[in-house]
């Protein structure tokens, strides 16, 4: 991404939003090594707070987490930031789900 001043790149912002603290740490580090800076929030309540003290980029949420589900992590980040790019991650879910 570039910042307008002659073609300068900065690194993107993502917000990891997930409850499986073993997968998102692997999924951060692989992001990390691409030059992306990576916050993670291991839960929905988590994601809200960091979003509030944060711009990002963009978000990755997993579909199904205990204290609030991805699609209501999802409604309040559009609320809050309607442009925000959301990307909605499950291992659990089904085709209606999606």
């Amino acid at each position: 991404m570039t910042d307008g001043k002659k073609g300068q790149s900065r690194q993107i912002k993502v917000l990891l939003v997930d409850d499986e603290e073993g997968y998102v740490n692997v999924l951060a580090k692989r992001m990390t090594k691409r030059q992306v800076d990576v916050s993670i929030a291991l839960s929905g309540s988590e994601a809200i707070q960091t979003l509030r003290k944060k711009d990002f980029d963009a978000a990755v949420i997993d579909l199904t987490m205990e204290d609030m589900d991805g699609i209501e992590v999802l409604k309040r980040f559009k609320k809050m930031d309607p442009e925000l790019p959301v990307v909605m991650l499950t291992g659990h879910g089904s085709e209606k789900a999606a």
